[in-house]
């Protein structure tokens, strides 16, 4: 979808993308949990939508933020996190741009997928990077990353300690598809 897109249908987004919400976020919550990203840690939604997994991840007792660059779907987000009465909170933001704090995870489902160069997608694990605690988790979710690999794409770098999570399904609560420590892509 364009920007546009996003900005049109923004009322729309969650019937257009039907998701199996409440069970990736059950699994998405184990993943972190096996990695010591334990309730009450700090966790960013990297381009959140209309806040749906941040909802869902706040009530598995996350302190969540959700940030998108679509102000229409962050508008959808606090509308929704009004109603439903939930902690997570949202603002416009650009994953270009540093986030004001670091977090004990950052999870980014899907959005990487409209970051097609190389050298764009490396500039968002830049931002990502510093913005990550210590021992901190990236939860990835990005469409035929084998392919990616294959095609000479790389793994994201982190500084120091963590884990990377890069799955292309997280509805069932199996292994990721590649977990990686950051040690061994520390530059």
């Amino acid at each position: 979808m364009s920007s546009q897109d996003y900005a049109e249908y923004a009322w729309a987004f969650d019937l257009l993308i039907d998701r199996p919400v409440q069970q990736e976020c059950r699994t998405i919550a184990a993943w972190l949990a096996d990695r010591g990203v334990v309730l009450g840690a700090t966790l960013l939604d990297a381009g959140c939508g209309t806040g749906r997994y941040a909802m869902e991840l706040s009530r598995h007792g996350y302190i969540v933020h959700g940030s998108d660059r679509s102000p229409e779907l962050v508008v959808e987000a606090l509308r929704s996190a009004d109603s439903a009465a939930s902690s997570a909170s949202f603002a416009v933001g650009d994953l270009l741009e540093s986030p004001l704090c670091r977090y004990d995870a950052i999870l980014c489902r899907g959005v990487l997928n409209d970051f097609l160069d190389e050298s764009d997608r490396a500039s968002v694990f830049a931002v990502f990077n510093p913005a990550l605690r210590p021992n901190g988790v990236l939860v990835l979710d990005v469409r035929e990353w084998a392919t990616h690999l294959l095609s000479g794409g790389t793994t994201p770098l982190l500084d120091g300690s963590g884990e990377i999570i890069v799955s292309d399904s997280v509805t069932t609560a199996s292994p990721p598809s590649s977990v990686a420590s950051a040690r061994s892509f520390a530059r």
